[in-house]
């Protein structure tokens, strides 16, 4: 009887553990401690300013706004570095595959795999380029991206939705495709103006 109940513990003891290596792959411990700070700050209204702020990083919202300058500047190749980087960056989650935190956490539901976060590298490099593109400054498009990219990558935690190295990881892949092939998009270094006969 007591041989019985001591396997019956171990057993349940194997269980649990088996379960919590399940949940929480080896070199996740640090995601796990920064997301549960983050989740663990959720309130009702911060919740709703997050649903807010993360349409920021919406694709369509911000593909919308970088063909529109495109159009009125006539500065094409602006449209198919962003097309083309959030290409790339599907590319790279598609083969990296991340699985996501664990779904009772979540305050939205996701698309596609965790890394690197989606709206974190779509609000990051749209606010790069629009801001270069408008201002010819790259200095004022990297303070405009670390505050837009910032505050979409804060919102996709607050949500349960990406580890916080998803949200790094989206935000190092558009800061490097911006540098690379974004910066070579000619700046507005004069106002655009119409002149007569022409």
């Amino acid at each position: 009887m007591i041989f019985s109940r001591s396997v019956a513990v171990r057993d349940a003891h194997d269980a649990r553990g088996r379960k919590s290596v399940g949940s929480a792959p080896r070199g996740r411990g640090l995601d796990e401690r920064l997301l549960a700070i983050f989740t663990g700050q959720r309130r009702t209204g911060l919740v709703s300013i997050a649903h807010t702020v993360t349409h920021l990083g919406s694709p369509t919202l911000m593909g919308a706004q970088v063909a529109a300058l495109a159009a009125g500047t006539r500065d094409w190749r602006l449209l198919a570095v962003y097309v083309s980087g959030l290409a790339t960056r599907h590319q790279v989650a598609s083969v990296i595959d991340r699985a996501r935190p664990p779904r009772e956490g979540w305050r939205e539901t996701p698309i596609g795999p965790s890394f690197p976060s989606r709206h974190t590298t779509t609000a990051l490099l749209g606010t790069l380029l629009i801001t270069e593109r408008l201002t010819g400054s790259p200095g004022r498009a990297a303070a405009a991206g670390i505050a837009v990219g910032g505050a979409v990558g804060v919102s996709r935690l607050l949500l349960g939705v990406h580890w916080p190295s998803d949200v790094a990881g989206g935000a190092v892949f558009a800061y490097l495709w911006w540098a690379l092939f974004g910066r070579r998009t000619s700046p507005l270094s004069t106002p655009l103006t119409y002149a007569p006969g022409r």
